[in-house]
């Protein structure tokens, strides 16, 4: 499915797809054809669903998106193998983020 019929089908919501057909141009990762997996009102869960489906499955190529943005855009790095698209900018202009603080690791521990 492109991504037109997809924000079409699911606006104003987080989405799990999956890459059925995608391909590397330089520094970009373009997905010919996506199939979604699950849709979450929220960020957050949205995340647990790819962390749970990405430790089942882990060759399978996940992402998650936003209907809201327009395009995509997603930049591809050659770090540990990941791919981050930019982070969308929510309407109080902040960026939608997934960090939490992290506790130091105790030494030993």
């Amino acid at each position: 499915m492109e991504w037109n019929t997809i924000r079409q089908t699911y606006p104003h919501r987080w989405l799990l797809v999956e890459a059925l057909e995608a391909h590397s141009q330089p520094g970009k990762r373009i997905l010919d054809d996506l199939a979604v997996v699950d849709s979450f009102p929220e960020g957050v869960a949205a995340m647990k669903g790819y962390k749970e489906l990405h430790h089942r499955a882990p060759e399978r190529e996940l992402y998650i998106l936003h209907t809201d943005r327009e395009d995509l855009d997603i930049t591809e790095l050659r770090w540990l193998g990941v791919l981050v698209a930019d982070l969308p900018q929510q309407p109080n202009g902040s960026r939608m983020s997934h960090d939490r603080p992290r506790t130091p690791a105790r030494p030993g521990g």
